[in-house]
């Protein structure tokens, strides 16, 4: 029983740490925010302004996410299959085995889509700075 209130507790600070980096709605504050550039910047100033803030769109921390999905999904297939709820160790290799495989999928997924597009972004900047 005390094991499934401490990784409820883990869960309810892993789930707000989150929110406070990538909840990024415009009414709220978060650490990855995109910022406007300045309006009394040159237009040279404000592509490399832009620039920078592509590359913020690239600090995702992808294993609090990872630990979220495995604690999550571990216990409701394990309370499903199962039909009782996960000791510690089962819970916590689980857990573990569940979140190294999300966080290897969003890694592939961010090498071979995201960042490839953010890296042509960044590029076609510079040639409009160029020209």
């Amino acid at each position: 029983m005390y094991h499934s209130i401490i990784f409820l507790l883990v869960l309810i600070i892993l789930i707000m740490l989150e929110y406070k980096d990538h909840d990024c709605l415009p009414q709220k504050d978060c650490n990855c925010k995109i910022l406007d550039p300045p309006s009394d910047m040159s237009s040279s100033e404000k592509l490399d302004f832009i620039r920078k803030e592509i590359r913020k769109n690239n600090t995702v921390v992808f294993f609090r996410q990872a630990l979220i999905a495995g604690i999550i999904v571990s216990f409701i297939s394990y309370y499903y299959i199962n039909e009782k709820i996960p000791d510690l160790k089962t819970w916590l290799f689980l857990s573990i085995v569940i979140s190294v495989i999300v966080f290897f999928s969003y890694s592939w997924l961010f090498t071979h889509y995201y960042y490839p597009n953010s890296r042509k972004i960044e590029e076609l900047i510079l040639k409009m700075q160029e020209k």
